[in-house]
């Protein structure tokens, strides 16, 4: 979207979000977003642990953003290790966005979540969901979104951004099982 040429149908970007990592963790495309947002005047936020956004409305009803990944100054190997990981809630209802997090990144979710319980709503008398929706990491690739994580998050309802009959294959086949599992 930065890259596209100005015109009528062109989405006004109001800001930009990006995690936290350090300096030698920003690869070509996250120094290409930054060089870009300059270029057009677009303010950049880095997100990392603990930070909160918060939005209230009109009718005193507020919808909260926390960000559970990364860790302010983390080093990543890989970009997807340093993705943002977002816990919306918004009255009852909860969502984890979790970008293309994998690895490394997945596993001190996991540990952030059990060490932080109040994060995660508790599942209501008789149910066993923490959160009503899961987005599923890297487009539903087979590394991402591993068990320990399904443990921790447990969804009520799972969501995968794949584009039908993609080059990677994505949904894996062996995630969608991992999913279904966790989910009975």
């Amino acid at each position: 979207l930065l890259e596209k040429e100005e015109s009528p149908a062109k989405p006004r970007i109001g800001q930009i979000f990006l995690p936290e990592i350090d300096e030698a963790s920003r690869g070509e495309n996250f120094l290409r977003i930054l060089e870009l947002a300059a270029a057009q005047d677009i303010p950049v936020q880095f997100l990392s642990r603990g930070k909160t956004l918060v939005q209230e409305s009109s009718t005193g009803k507020i919808l909260q953003l926390v960000c559970v990944h990364p860790e302010a100054g983390e080093s990543c190997e890989n970009a997807n290790e340093g993705s943002v990981t977002l816990l919306m809630r918004y009255k009852d209802f909860s969502m984890l966005l979790t970008g293309d997090l994998e690895g490394e990144g997945e596993q001190e979710v996991v540990e952030v979540l059990s060490a932080e319980r109040d994060l995660l709503p508790q599942p209501a008398a008789g149910q066993r969901a923490n959160l009503t929706v899961l987005k599923v990491a890297h487009h539903g690739s087979r590394g991402s979104t591993g068990e320990a994580f399904l443990r921790q998050v447990r969804p009520l309802y799972s969501l995968i951004s794949a584009g039908r009959n993609n080059l990677y294959g994505h949904p894996h086949a062996e995630l969608v099982e991992r999913l279904e599992k966790a989910m009975t």
